[in-house]
């Protein structure tokens, strides 16, 4: 088999993948709704909700269409929402948290069936982490700065 162009998918994985992208979309626009009460929505949180959204329904769409590189944007993704649940773990953060755990279940699952370099994923994952975070920090370094 060639692991950049087939995989083998089981059902559970795919109903993780639905899930996952299910849970995100459902926790994001409930979590708009409260926030958006209190606060103006935009620039700052809406980016990190719609990234949200976006990085899990695109993981889990190319999950289902089998692309080749599903499991590095995977494990991006689990990346990116391990950040967001860690730095944001004191407001709304640690509602990503059964995405996060959907998607990193997923992509181990979807690693060890069909063989794929964990370790280059796990790379891939800490980068995600690291630039997430950068990312985040220069947003609120800026937002207080007036500059959003």
């Amino acid at each position: 088999m060639d692991r950049q162009t087939a995989f083998i998918t089981h059902w559970l994985e795919k109903s993780l993948a639905l899930l996952g992208a299910a849970l995100c979309l459902i926790i994001t626009s409930v979590i708009w709704r409260s926030v958006s009460l209190y606060q103006p929505m935009w620039p700052l949180p809406a980016l990190y909700f719609i990234e949200m959204v976006v990085l899990s329904l695109m993981s889990a769409f190319l999950f289902m269409h089998g692309h080749p590189f599903h499991g590095y944007v995977l494990w991006g993704t689990v990346g990116v929402l391990i950040t967001v649940v860690v730095l944001g773990s004191l407001s709304v953060g640690s509602f990503y948290l059964p995405v996060a755990l959907t998607f990193a279940i997923l992509a181990m699952l979807s690693d060890v069936r069909n063989k794929q370099p964990i370790l280059a994923h796990l790379g891939v994952c800490v980068i995600a982490c690291l630039t997430q975070a950068a990312v985040m920090f220069a947003a609120v370094g800026l937002s207080s700065l007036g500059m959003f």
